[in-house]
Order: structure tokens, then C-alpha cells, then sequence
């Protein structure tokens, strides 16, 4: 059997690897970065690497470069093993760097290790030499921005989908107000567009208002829909919500402020909201927009224990409360957006 040299800063990718191959009756050396790996080889050669592209230090693209510009080792085979999407210039650059074949993780495990058990069995031809330094340089650097730029797209999407997933969670645990965060999210959106705030804020507000009554599915199902007035014990109980949703959220690092927002958007100007009684500027903006677009929505939509009061009751409710619970400036967007703009809640 083979002595296989896995490269990857991944622990738990390496540990999956080494299962499937030495399942086979494979021996396996780990090495967690490229210069560790051309360190291991050099003292003792293997008869296969398989690394990683994307790893800190020296890379998978660096150290196949450099692997072939090794006496000793240019002649073993090298495969890479990667997660990021593998393009077709990419898996070109990698046969041009030296690489013999250029893996998609994840594999089937039977597959994976019939493809290397084919990788050892096939003579090899004798190895072309390194790409020249300088080009070699500008390819790498290229090929290294266009993952980096798939990883960071795939994170923003995974971020997405949890916020998409915390909305839709929310929505089951409590029916009577489906429907309620993602309106919230468009209002608030819209709110920081036309107060001239960043697509990136104001995506960051639609996501906001998506899980700003996260903390909710702490709470009895029975006080959620209950229909009449609550006693003060349930009310206190209620408001645990932005707490308890703050504690969800604050350890996950999204690039917008919602935990903050979470736990402060029934904060109010002048002090007399909760649960921190914050006022004024102690007030991020977002939680200020999110606030005025969460009473807007709850204003104008039925409630098991109230029927709703209507859009212009609640742009009443605001105006009423400009500069006093509400910050005027969002106030008057938020009206301008419905009485001048033509914008309405979606369904």
C-alpha cells in the first residue's frame, strides 16, 4: 500500500481523508499548511500528496509550485483536493503548476478512494518544469482572488440562508403573526433607502427586521396567540423576548448589527422603553429604523388580541411620537415612503 501525504488546515477534513484512505490499507502523514508538508516530504518522501488549495502560508497552488521545483519529489504524484468551485482555468493553472489530477471535496468515499488507488496504479510521465517565477506569481495570485472570492459568496449566502431559516422559524412558532418579520425587513429596507443609507445597510436592515422577534420562540405558544389582555406576569414575559434573542444571536458574527437591533428595537428617544431603557444616540440608527417599521406593521395587521388599527393610524401613531419615542428623521421617511411614494406592505 501506498505512504500518502494529506495536506489541509482543516483538522476534520484531514481526520475524513485519512479514514477513507487508510480504510484501504493506505499509511497517512498529515501536514496542516504547505510549508509543513514540503518540510515532511523532504525528510521523507511520500507516493502521493493530496492538499488543499486555500490554506494559510504557503497555499496548495504555492506548494505544488514548489513541490516541482524539488528534485526529490517532482516525480510523486500531486492531486489537489479542494471545496472552492474548481473552474476550468483553474484546474488548468494547477496541471501548468505541476498538479495531476484536481478533486471537488466532497467525494463518495468508495470513489474517492478508487480515483487514487487509479492516481498510484498509472505510470507517470516524466514532469514538465516549473512555471517561471514571474509568471507563475501573477497566475497564483488570480487563481487565489477568484477562490477567495467564491468562498466569501458562499459565506454570504450561508449567512442568508440563516437569517432566512431564524425568519421561517419564527413564523412557525408563532402563525397568527406569520408573515409579521419579513414585512418588518421590507419596510425597514425601504425606510433606509429613502434615507439614503448603503445597499449594504440597508440589506442589513432587511435582515433585521427578518429576525428582530427571534427571542419569541422562547415563549409559551399559548401567551403568543392569546387572544385577551395579558396579566403582568405574561407581559414581563413578552418583553423577555429581546433579551433572550440578543443571547441567540450576539456570538454569531454577521456583518450587520443584529443582535444589537434585536435586543433593543423596542428601545424608545426619551428612555421609556426595554429592556436597557437606552435613550437618544445610545440608539443605533438601525434599531431606530427597525422600530418605527415594527410598529408601522403591528399597527396596521391583525393580532389574536386586537383587530388592526390601519395604515393611517399608524403613521398617526409615529407622527405623534416624532422626536419623542421615535426619531423624526426616520418618522419622516417612513411617511414619505406610503404618502408619497406609493409603497405598501407586502402580503
Amino acid at each position: 500500500m501506498a505512504r500518502i501525504l494529506i495536506v489541509d488546515d482543516q483538522e476534520s477534513d484531514r481526520y475524513l481523508l485519512r479514514a477513507v484512505l487508510e480504510s484501504r490499507g493506505h499509511h497517512v502523514d498529515e501536514a496542516g499548511d504547505g510549508a509543513e508538508a514540503l518540510a515532511r516530504a523532504k525528510a521523507d518522501p511520500p507516493d502521493l500528496v493530496i492538499s488543499d488549495v486555500l490554506m494559510p502560508g504557503l497555499d496548495g497552488f504555492g506548494l505544488c509550485h514548489a513541490w516541482h521545483g524539488e528534485e526529490g519529489l517532482r516525480d510523486i504524484p500531486f492531486a489537489f483536493y479542494t471545496a472552492t468551485y474548481v473552474a476550468m482555468d483553474d484546474a488548468r493553472f494547477a496541471r501548468e503548476a505541476g498538479a495531476d489530477l484536481v478533486l471537488r471535496k466532497p467525494q463518495d468515499p468508495a470513489t474517492l478512494a478508487r480515483t487514487v488507488e487509479v492516481l498510484l496504479a498509472t505510470p507517470r510521465t516524466p514532469a514538465a518544469a516549473p512555471l517561471p517565477e514571474a509568471e507563475f506569481a501573477l497566475r497564483h495570485q488570480t487563481a487565489v482572488n477568484a477562490k477567495l472570492l467564491e468562498k466569501i459568496a458562499l459565506l454570504e449566502d450561508i449567512q442568508r440562508g440563516v437569517i432566512e431559516l431564524v425568519s421561517r422559524m419564527i413564523e412557525t412558532r408563532d402563525p397568527y403573526t406569520a408573515g409579521h418579520e419579513r414585512r418588518v425587513g421590507a419596510l425597514a429596507e425601504a425606510i433606509g433607502q429613502q434615507m439614503g443609507l448603503s445597499p449594504e445597510r440597508c440589506e442589513g436592515l432587511r435582515f433585521a427586521g427578518q429576525v428582530h422577534d427571534v427571542g419569541k420562540v422562547a415563549l409559551p405558544a399559548e401567551i403568543l396567540v392569546k387572544p385577551g389582555r395579558l396579566t403582568h406576569f405574561e407581559y414581563d414575559l413578552v418583553k423577555s423576548h429581546a433579551k433572550v434573542g440578543h443571547a441567540l444571536l450576539e456570538h454569531i458574527r454577521f456583518p450587520w448589527p443584529l443582535a444589537d437591533v434585536v435586543r433593543h428595537h423596542h428601545e424608545r428617544l426619551d428612555g421609556s422603553g426595554y429592556p436597557d431603557g437606552l435613550s437618544g444616540d445610545a440608539i443605533g440608527l438601525e434599531t431606530r429604523i427597525v422600530a418605527v417599521a415594527d410598529v408601522v406593521e403591528s399597527m396596521s395587521s391583525h393580532r389574536p388580541y386586537r383587530p388592526a388599527a390601519g395604515l393611517e393610524s399608524a403613521l398617526a401613531e409615529i407622527e405623534e411620537g416624532a422626536g419623542l419615542l421615535y426619531d423624526t428623521a426616520v418618522v419622516k421617511a417612513c411617511v414619505r415612503l406610503f404618502r408619497e411614494r406609493g409603497f405598501s406592505l407586502p402580503d
